[in-house]
């Protein structure tokens, strides 16, 4: 299903200039290539929010922009928004308008086709539906961080009782692990830096061993 609003054939977009800190390579391009409508099961979003984590930050310091498909790369894996066009084999609850988040691969923004752009072409099974009690600011950060505490759940296969160690449980994955944990049943011990022992206890970490 198409959206109504006609699509411009341009876009802003960041690209990195050069390799080295986000924060100093980085410049704003407003006639970057709109992405073309998708086929298939892919989706067209326009980006509401993008959140940089530690790998976008790290292939921004490695990777050359010399290469001809690596000149005005656009970084960023993670993202929130709105879908703008559904490919005609969508499924039926991606549809126009509806909100969105999600994580590119490596290898998408690795040859340039991230998210720090006003749309973002990507395969559905890349999505999923924001959740009703988190905005899209939120929810832009989750993805990545969100699909590694679900795998580590899922491989670890804890049952209601079962007592775990979270091993930073103030950074992106542990905040996550601690919440999840606690919601499955679970007696949650987690490590992290003595000012951030609040934090955690707030999260609903059981007990906190802090370090300086």
């Amino acid at each position: 299903m198409e959206s109504s609003t006609k699509l411009p054939k341009t876009m802003r977009a960041w690209y990195a200039k050069r390799r080295g800190n986000p924060g100093q390579v980085l410049a704003l391009r407003n006639d970057y290539p709109t992405p073309p409508k998708p086929t298939g099961s892919d989706l067209l979003v326009k980006i509401s929010y993008a959140a940089l984590n530690p790998a976008d930050i790290a292939l921004t310091y490695v990777l050359p922009t010399w290469l001809p498909w690596l000149r005005n790369r656009i970084p960023c894996n993670d993202f929130s928004g709105r879908i703008e066009i559904a490919g005609p084999k969508a499924p039926k609850e991606f549809h126009p308008g509806v909100e969105v988040c999600g994580c590119l691969t490596i290898s998408s923004t690795a040859v340039g086709r991230g998210t720090l752009a006003e749309f973002v072409l990507v395969p559905s099974h890349a999505v999923s539906l924001t959740p009703k009690t988190m905005d899209l600011r939120s929810a832009a950060g989750l993805s990545m961080t969100g699909q590694t505490a679900a795998v580590m759940v899922n491989k670890a296969k804890i049952r209601p009782g079962d007592r775990v160690l979270v091993n930073g449980g103030s950074g992106g994955v542990g905040s996550i692990l601690v919440q999840v944990l606690k919601g499955m049943g679970a007696h949650v011990t987690t490590t992290c830096s003595a000012t951030n022992i609040d934090m955690v206890k707030r999260l609903g970490a059981d007990e906190v061993r802090g370090s300086i």
